[in-house]
């Protein structure tokens, strides 16, 4: 549940009254009308890296010919041309067959499939995957809630240059849910996001400065 507090002294912001039901209003379509925040990132990403002679090595190039047959929707065959280089290791392929089976595309939907590779993904380092088991882990879908595992995943994502995890990271500090209430920290993450162009922290640092809660 979102609530208000004092932000902690020593950390540059003054409480404000009521402003952290306005930030929340963020993650609903009634504040930002374009657009909510992704639930998940849930689209396969472009190839990573190429061999050292400058082709795609083996399992990258399954990959990449996976990604080339997703996007152009044969999606059972994207299935089939990741599952090799996943288990390989492939953190992209991982991420990718996480999709798949959390969104049922080429698959029958299985979430704790979906878990698991997006595990193995985010274990290596792969910050869509990261991102999502902060999701996951925030609302208790297919894993047992809890906020503090969520915020450690989102942090991984974020410092890897994931804006959505740093727009999380920057809500949950804003409002106060999980932690204590603390502005600053949130400007932190919402400047990172914003810089990469990311909507929602544009307007969650606006509504921190309408507020008086932003140092500049």
């Amino acid at each position: 549940m979102h609530r208000s507090k004092p932000a902690r002294k020593g950390h540059g912001a003054r409480p404000v009254p009521l402003l952290a039901p306005f930030l929340a209003l963020l993650l609903t379509p009634v504040s930002v009308p374009a657009a909510t925040p992704p639930a998940l990132h849930t689209s396969p990403p472009p190839g990573e890296t190429m061999g050292s002679d400058g082709r795609a090595d083996g399992p990258q190039r399954a990959f990449l010919t996976g990604v080339a047959a997703y996007d152009g929707g044969d999606y059972a065959r994207a299935v089939q041309l990741w599952e090799a280089p996943a288990e390989q290791g492939h953190a992209g392929a991982q991420f990718s067959l996480g999709v798949a089976y959390a969104t049922g595309k080429g698959v029958a939907s299985d979430l704790a499939r979906a878990i698991r590779w997006w595990r193995a993904a985010a274990e290596q380092g792969h910050v869509g995957a990261q991102f999502n088991l902060g999701m996951l882990y925030s609302r208790g879908e297919g894993v047992e809630r809890d906020l503090n595992l969520a915020k450690t995943w989102w942090h991984r994502a974020a410092t890897g240059g994931d804006a959505a995890a740093q727009f999380h990271l920057g809500a949950l500090a804003a409002t106060g849910e999980g932690e204590p209430q603390n502005y600053t920290e949130a400007a932190k993450w919402w400047r990172r996001a914003a810089a990469q162009g990311y909507p929602h922290a544009v307007k969650g640092l606006e509504i921190l400065r309408s507020h008086g809660a932003l140092r500049e």
